[in-house]
């Protein structure tokens, strides 16, 4: 296909006052044979342009394929200017389809019409689809579709008191451009007729609701101008080995065919896992699919700004080429050299050691992006041009006018007001180590640049310079160059400046109300703006502004020798070149463009038409920037879990902290098992119940791990009533606890478990005190279930009974309960909490009141396992 095919095609016939006066003889019928003349045409290959101009002499035509958003409908807006004077009220506009008979005759007093006869009838191309960005279970695909038109042809015919002069022939593609998507995600794609079932969606008018889209992507406004991309989230592990099917629909309900594609051929070509340990995160489980060997110039490591990459040792060849400090994200970007074998990237890659800062437990990801090359090949036309550039919005000095117009590719810098400003820049650098060509028209308004009421200014600047893509020169006198250290470039200036200012030197004085254009070159550290007046490329006078024309300008760089090359209006004699070897840095072989223009008091319309603009583009990567191949994993996150009992107050174990080798999914350790307590529930912190499996995730979990008290609290002690004084005063008390279940109503005494402990024991005159006895009661899961107290009587001596109570108050001097067992519920252990008792014994008066020597064989009681206090 020739070079230039992807512009839309324009066939241009001529319709002069001689065929139309033969024609119009040999027919004899008005208009009827020139309707029936077959014309020629050309088939339109390019996307969707809104807007055709072509001149015919001074009787030109212009068609804009456009949208009624609330019609829902494509029409034409046509518009025909430069109509001859002796040209009467009345036009005929003719119209032919994918270039068959002109028919369709419509007349037309002024000279502006549209027309709602056109129609879209072709459905958009196949969808294409391809892995966006991928992630540890999910994965990105973008998906767009081209939508196709139907070709038409307009001229217009003005009688004039000569005869009829027709204009020239305009084709235009009317598109009604891609709506959205629907899609599907099957095992077997052959299950079911996908675009039968979407066909069958249309309503009775044969149109397709907007609502019932999977995507859309169409704008709620008229414009056929928009981006159709648009993303789907597939499931890798579910979708895995199932198909994914995508249909376009365009806005006048024209169905593609359907595109089927393996989930399988978009899973990414590398995955890794992020596994963090405290404070540090590191690669693991890194997979690079062969298709990454030797394939990829470039590698991006995207991290939250928490992140921060410790110190690593790059493979041979490879070496930092940005770095970049975003407003919520620091990313470092390498090239690799010929050393981008898959094995060097996975050293590489597994090197990394990532150190987490404050806030650390922010959630955030770990992203990989992959470039096949740094250098691109690029040639800008009006189509694509935002694309590449983009538009300057501040207004430092005053309103800003950036604007551009994707019909005809003027950009417009400013409105004829004053206190004006606008520009452009370009996205990505220029390599200065190939040829780089800007063409296209400038228009400097219609007001010379001279002081008074119909003065003009200031001009146009294009910039060149070492910096960052995004820094920008200073407006006003600068003319968008000044102020950027080390930057160069031309300009176009319709203003003289006199003075010295930081951001410029004063214009050179031969050009005193007059508009010069010429190279200027950045001086000192501010980067003043210093026209060049060498000998070997001065700048020169060139015509001033005048009624808003364009004016031819090209500019030029030849790598083999340095040079930079300007030419004006197309003229000769207005021509630059300059070996620029001296300005280039050493080390620096891409550079920054930009070009601005402004108002003051005086004004001026100016605007820049771009024809094309050739180059190789090295990519200035930024915050946003997407990647050839990217692949992002989470961060994990810590688990904090906190024990509490069940009134709410902080246990001295039981927490959980989780923040080794952490991994997403990773389960967390169960609640721990705490002497007294058993588990009831987790928690939020905000006392919500939740299960108590906690898995590791991307978002820093806190909850509360409840426990309840299980354990009775005793404080007791045997008091000794009537002692002998010949009879020996016990010291120790002894107790057997035992468990007594509920069991449904049929009590049984639990024979798996009894302890014996000892108590104090003193002679009640004596008040002793009391031994605390605490027992665990998490085995017991009834509330009717009983621990069961009963005290071992010393020989010589019996049992008087016992008395309980809920504080530590003086018990009395006789037992208020006689029974041989002390029972007490787990109901009642729970709800009272501690207890005191007091076990009353007293001498029994055996063998005939004689007291006997105290005895007693400890080597029968085996105490077991008891905690006292």
């Amino acid at each position: 296909m020739e070079k230039g095919m992807k512009q839309r095609k324009k066939k241009i016939l001529k319709r002069s006052l001689i065929v139309s006066i033969l024609t119009l003889l040999v027919a004899g019928v008005g208009y009827y044979s020139f309707q029936s003349e077959e014309k020629p045409t050309e088939k339109i290959e390019a996307a969707k342009k809104e807007t055709t101009v072509e001149t015919h002499g001074d009787f030109e035509l212009t068609v804009k394929n456009s949208w009624d958003n609330t019609d829902k409908k494509s029409y034409a807006q046509l518009k025909w200017d430069g109509v001859p004077e002796s040209a009467q009220s009345e036009y005929t506009l003719y119209q032919s389809v994918e270039g068959k008979k002109w028919g369709n005759p419509s007349s037309a007093t002024e000279n502006v019409t549209s027309d709602y006869s056109v129609k879209d009838v072709k459905a958009p191309d196949k969808p294409t689809v391809e892995a966006s960005d991928g992630k540890l279970n999910k994965l990105d695909v973008r998906i767009n579709a081209k939508d196709n038109g139907t070709n038409y042809g307009w001229y217009v015919e003005a009688n004039t008191d000569t005869g009829s002069l027709a204009s020239q022939t305009i084709e235009e593609e009317i598109i009604s451009n891609t709506a959205g998507y629907f899609y599907r995600i099957v095992s077997d794609p052959n299950s079911t007729n996908f675009k039968e079932e979407i066909e069958n969606k249309k309503d009775e008018h044969g149109q397709i609701p907007e609502g019932l889209l999977d995507e859309k992507v169409a704008p709620d406004y008229s414009s056929v101008v928009y981006s159709t991309d648009a993303k789907i989230s597939i499931d890798k592990e579910a979708d895995a080995e199932k198909h994914l099917q995508v249909i376009a629909v365009d806005r006048m309900s024209n169905v593609s065919e359907v595109e089927t594609v393996a989930v399988a051929d978009l899973l990414p070509p590398v995955e890794f896992e992020v596994e963090r340990t405290a404070d540090e995160a590191k690669l693991v489980e890194i997979n690079l699919q062969p298709e990454m060997d030797q394939g990829m110039e470039v590698i991006f490591i995207r991290t939250p700004k928490n992140l921060a990459l410790n110190p690593i040792t790059l493979p041979t060849s490879w070496e930092q080429y940005q770095i970049i400090n975003g407003a919520t994200h620091n990313s470092i970007v390498y090239t690799m050299g010929n050393n981008n074998s898959s094995a060097s990237i996975q050293q590489f890659l597994e090197s990394l050691r990532f150190t987490i800062g404050n806030p650390v437990n922010q959630s955030g990801e770990i992203e990989v992006l992959f470039y096949k090359t740094l250098r691109n090949t690029v040639e800008v036309i009006k189509d694509n041009y935002l694309e590449y550039f983009s538009l300057i919005t501040e207004s430092g000095m005053g309103v800003n006018d950036s604007h551009y117009d994707p019909a005809t590719g003027i950009f417009t810098y400013t409105q004829n007001l004053m206190w004006r400003q606008g520009g452009f820049y370009l996205k990505n650098r220029i390599s200065f180590e190939d040829d780089f060509r800007l063409e296209g028209r400038a228009n400097l308004g219609d007001k010379v640049g001279i002081p008074g009421p119909n003065g003009g200014a200031d001009g146009i600047g294009f910039l060149l310079h070492p910096g960052s893509a995004s820094a920008l020169g200073q407006a006003g006198g600068s003319l968008g160059v000044g102020g950027i250290p080390n930057g160069f470039g031309f300009v176009l200036d319709s203003y003289y400046n006199q003075e010295l200012t930081t951001y410029y030197y004063p214009d050179p004085a031969v050009f005193i109300n007059k508009t010069h254009g010429g190279f200027v070159k950045n001086e000192g550290a501010y980067g003043a703006k210093n026209t060049y007046m060498g000998p070997d490329a001065p700048a020169k006078q060139i015509p001033d502004p005048q009624n808003n024309m364009f004016r031819d300008f090209v500019i030029e760089y030849k790598h083999a020798t340095h040079t930079l090359s300007a030419k004006y209006d197309n003229d000769d004699n207005l021509a630059w070149e300059k070996d620029i070897s001296g300005w280039l840095l050493a080390g620096v072989d891409s550079y920054a463009f930009s070009s601005q223009g402004s108002t003051g008091t005086y004004f001026n319309l100016q605007q820049f038409q771009l024809e094309k603009f050739k180059f190789s583009e090295v990519v200035e990567y930024t915050e946003e920037s997407k990647g050839d191949i990217s692949f992002s994993a989470a961060i994990p996150q810590k688990v904090s879990l906190k024990a509490y009992d069940d009134k709410g107050t902080p246990l001295p174990e039981g927490d959980i902290f989780e923040d080794q080798e952490l991994r997403i999914g990773k389960a967390v350790t169960q609640p721990k098992e705490i002497e007294f307590y058993s588990f009831i529930e987790a928690r939020e912190m905000n006392d919500v119940p939740r299960d108590k499996y906690y898995n590791v995730s991307n978002t820093y979990q806190e909850g509360k791990l409840i426990y309840s008290f299980r354990r009775a609290d005793l404080h007791v002690r045997q008091v000794i009533q009537g002692p002998n004084d010949e009879l020996v005063v016990p010291k120790e008390g002894y107790l057997t606890i035992q468990n007594q279940l509920h069991n449904d109503g049929s009590p049984v005494l639990d024979t798996n478990y009894q302890i014996n402990t000892t108590v104090s024991s003193g002679k009640e005159v004596d008040n002793p005190g009391f031994t605390r006895v605490v027992l665990s009661t998490s085995h017991l899961m009834n509330d009717n279930d009983e621990v069961l107290l009963s005290a071992i009587i010393p020989e010589f001596y019996k049992y008087n009974g016992y008395r309980i109570s809920d504080t530590l108050a003086s018990h009395g001097i006789a037992p208020v309960l006689t029974d041989a067992k002390i029972s007490l519920s787990r109901l009642g252990i729970y709800n009272q909490g501690e207890r005191w008792i007091t076990i009353y014994l007293e001498p029994n008066g055996t063998n005939d009141g004689k007291p006997q020597p105290y005895s007693w064989d400890y080597k029968k009681n085996d105490l077991g396992k008891i905690k006292t206090k």
